[in-house]
């Protein structure tokens, strides 16, 4: 680890041991005689740690001015997704898929950057995309993240046999048989898509069209394109990764500071290239198309 995470990792834990009721309850304004300033913590679940160890001390170096301190709070993206939606913890960085419906929270700011969905096959054997695996009744494992959209597509939920497993856990159940194929949920920067060949490859991910129609106006889904340096570009999907708000914590503010939901909008959209940065995001990852399935709107890498 570097110093630069050790610093981030030893400064989130005195924070939070500090102030340990304003990041796991409601947070209210502050009284006027109150100069302390209000702590936040933000959820934060990537493999390749640069959310927790580079991103969000960065938004808090631009809040901190405002009166907000902003703490890394490490774990997966289904729990931070409960602890935000209950109350539990104030924000977090999530897959916009990710996000249940009903959800006590709001996405604040622009997306951030994308996650791609990445479906690793054995290597040696003859699958090309995530349809030939549903088409020969195979099994895969998934990151929890990603049980909800192999269910939301007929042919995947009837064709696959389907098993929730970690993006650590995932390679071994392929290694060791217990799967055909693992499905991970990535940002740009994580590890795994620099060990595509030796004992396992990329294969496509070619959803139907309805998929790209689901949600609020917003897209949930993007098609997108990469290009791992393999020859032969990767086809599958993304989503945006974005500040998850939760209600109980968007008016609140320190001392003649703006509310952290305005406070953390303004720090996103400062920080947007810095973001990229972190995550190795391409900087023209955001769609210009006006469909969501558009080939225009893949991403490049």
């Amino acid at each position: 680890m570097t110093g630069r995470r050790l610093l981030s990792a030893a400064l989130a834990q005195l924070f939070l041991a500090a102030w340990p009721g304003l990041v796991a309850t409601g947070a209210r304004a502050q009284t006027p005689g109150d100069n302390a300033p209000l702590m936040l913590g933000i959820g934060c679940g990537l493999a390749s740690g640069s959310v927790c160890a580079m991103v969000v001390p960065g938004l808090s170096a631009r809040t901190a001015r405002m009166g907000l301190a902003a703490t890394s709070a490490p774990g997966t993206v289904a729990g931070l997704a409960a602890a935000v939606c209950h109350g539990r913890l104030a924000a977090a960085i999530l897959p916009r898929a990710a996000i249940p419906p009903g959800c006590a929270a709001d996405v604040v700011g622009p997306p951030l950057f994308p996650f791609y969905v990445m479906a690793v096959a054995r290597a040696g054997t003859s699958f090309r995309h995530l349809d030939d695996l549903a088409e020969a009744h195979r099994a895969v494992a998934a990151d929890p993240a990603l049980l909800g959209l192999l269910a939301s597509v007929p042919a995947w939920r009837n064709g696959l046999t389907i098993g929730a497993a970690t993006n650590e856990d995932g390679p071994r159940r392929v290694a060791g048989g217990g799967a055909d194929a693992y499905l991970a949920l990535v940002s740009p920067d994580d590890p795994l898509l620099a060990r595509n060949g030796g004992s396992s490859r990329f294969i496509d991910i070619h959803p139907p069209a309805d998929l790209f129609r689901i949600g609020d106006g917003a897209c949930l889904w993007r098609a997108a394109g990469l290009d791992l340096g393999s020859g032969t570009p990767i086809t599958t999907i993304s989503t945006d990764a974005v500040l998850l708000l939760g209600r109980d914590f968007r008016d609140a503010h320190a001392r003649g500071g703006p509310r952290a939901a305005d406070a953390l909008a303004d720090a996103l959209v400062k920080a947007g290239t810095a973001i990229l940065t972190a995550t190795r995001s391409p900087p023209d990852w955001r769609p210009t198309a006006a469909t969501c399935h558009d080939p225009a709107d893949r991403p490049r890498n």
